[in-house]
Order: C-alpha cells, then structure tokens, then sequence
C-alpha cells in the first residue's frame, strides 16, 4: 500500500529543479575541464610543431648562406682562370723577341758593337702597277713584288773597319731570320783615342718571326 505524500507540489518542482541545476553544473564543470585538457594538449602540441619548423627553417637558411658563400668562391676561382686564359692566349700571340736579342748579340764580336737597337712596323712598299709592253719596245725587266716584310730591326753602333762592318752584315743574313739586311749609312768618326765606322744597319723580317728557340737555324 502506498503512503500518500504530503509535501507540496511546488516544493517537490523546487527540489526536481535543484537537482537538475547540480546535475547542468557537474556537466558544464566536467565540459570546462575537458575543454582545458585540450586546450593544454593542443598548445603543447602546437609549440612542438613550432619548435621543429623553426629548427627546420634555421637549417635551410644555413644551408643556402653556405651554398651562397661556395657560389662566391667558384665565381672568384673562375674570374682568376679567365684572367690567366687571356693572358697566356696574349703572350702565346706574341713572338719571343728575346730570341732575335740573343741572335744579334751572337753576331757581335770583339770589332763590332751597337748603340741602338729598334724594332718597329715595316712600311708597306707596293710598287706601281707595271704598263703593258708595246710591241719593238726593248724588254724591260718585271718590277718588283710588293714587300711581305713585317717587321724593321734598325741597328746602329760601330765597326773597327769598313770589313768588319762587312763581315756583321753577312753574319746577320746568315743566321736566315731577316729577310734583308742592308746597309743604310757608313762614316768613319772619332773614337775615343782612334777611328771607327760608325754604321746602321737596316734587317727585314718576314712573317717567320721568331717564336721559340727552335725556330732559330
């Protein structure tokens, strides 16, 4: 048999309400706390993944100044072997003149010594154009080819006698470097206490320039 209940209906609705405010305030208790759980995970979480991003981004920025700084230095290595390349590839063009010097100086002897020696651009010498012979015209002789000389040694200096003079011109001829040596002027002057022949000499070089010792003959 059930015992009636005396408490008052809007006492018992009070009493269902209180415990339902406990029960919403346990929930939204146990939400706040799952809520900061998470929060404090992700956070964690978060600045891990920051930390190992920044570490990555530290490496390639290491990596590209290293990479920059190798760059540098092949640029400069390669600047250095361009500067030889065209220095050597220069001189390699140039004739070995120190040759000729040596050449010259082996023709000098004890009668013979220069006081100037030049080296200069031959001049260009084109002969005229030679006239077509006419018929009962005496034959005349073809003229001259125009100069392939490329180069002028001018020598001045002094001879004992007009014969070594003489002798230093066939020596020069002989050692085949010139393509002509001649004679421009000879003086007998004073000498300290004697007299010479004071002489200069003009050598045409062809295109067979000296340019290692084993061009000499």
């Amino acid at each position: 048999m059930t015992s009636p209940n005396f408490i008052p209906a809007h006492r018992l609705a009070a009493q269902q309400r209180r415990r339902r405010c406990r029960l919403w305030i346990v929930a939204c208790i146990a939400y706040a706390a799952g809520l900061l759980v998470a929060s404090t995970g992700g956070s964690a979480l978060w600045h891990d993944d920051t930390n190992a991003l920044t570490g990555r981004t530290a490496a390639t920025i290491e990596q590209i100044d290293h990479d920059e700084r190798a760059t540098k230095r092949l640029q400069d290595k390669l600047a250095v072997a361009r500067v030889m390349l065209q220095a050597n590839r220069a001189v390699a063009d140039q004739p070995d003149w120190s040759i000729l010097l040596a050449a010259v100086a082996d023709c000098l002897d004890d009668d013979v010594f220069l006081t100037r020696f030049d080296l200069q651009p031959a001049p260009k010498i084109v002969p005229p154009p030679r006239l077509p012979q006419m018929p009962g015209q005496p034959w005349r002789p073809p003229r001259p080819t125009a100069s392939t000389a490329t180069n002028l040694v001018t020598l001045v200096g002094f001879g004992r006698t007009q014969a070594d003079v003489s002798h230093f011109v066939d020596r020069l001829e002989r050692t085949g470097l010139f393509d002509k040596v001649k004679i421009l002027r000879t003086k007998r002057r004073q000498l300290l206490t004697g007299v010479a022949v004071a002489f200069d000499l003009g050598c045409l070089m062809g295109e067979h320039s000296p340019r290692s010792r084993r061009d000499l003959p």
